[in-house]
């Protein structure tokens, strides 16, 4: 899991939720996010309404699939924290979810069906486009993900085992 099927290398891949705040181009929601000068300084407290959206990402991620535990660091500056990791043993990803974007990575050792892996891992990234208000993309080049596939067609078309 979490390798592309079409690579003789195996080349592992990454997935990110960014959050979208209202009026933002997707250009922006990129740059905001992968433009080094707008990377987030760590002592910057996490406001209450980023914990609140990391909160709706939590409850949007049970939605899919309840079973996912959801572990927050201790706040270092302020009275939020800034991460949240949420995971299940059985599950294909786990995911770690920060004030402003969710990564959804890879369990290198999720021994289960991989078409069953892939569908959860495509059902949690619709979810959160849909109910979070996020961008998915492929950080590896940047490339936004057409999350209106359906699953059989995504799997076709990403190639993603």
């Amino acid at each position: 899991m979490g390798y592309e099927a079409s690579d003789a290398d195996a080349r592992r891949w990454r997935i990110e939720a960014l959050r979208r705040y209202a009026g933002e181009s997707v250009e922006d929601v990129i740059t905001r996010r992968f433009e080094s000068a707008s990377v987030r300084a760590p002592d910057i407290p996490i406001t209450a309404d980023q914990h609140r959206w990391m909160e709706r990402v939590a409850a949007t991620v049970r939605g899919v699939h309840r079973d996912f535990l959801a572990v927050a660091d201790a706040p270092s500056n302020g009275e939020y924290s800034p991460r949240m990791l949420m995971f299940d043993e059985s599950a294909s990803v786990a995911l770690q979810v920060g004030p402003d974007a969710v990564e959804v990575i890879p369990l290198p050792d999720y021994d289960g069906d991989a078409r069953r892996g892939f569908a959860l891992m495509w059902r949690l990234c619709q979810a959160l486009a849909r109910d979070a208000e996020c961008i998915i993309v492929d950080p590896t080049d940047l490339t936004v993900v057409e999350m209106q596939l359906d699953v059989d067609r995504a799997r076709e078309e990403y190639g993603w085992l």
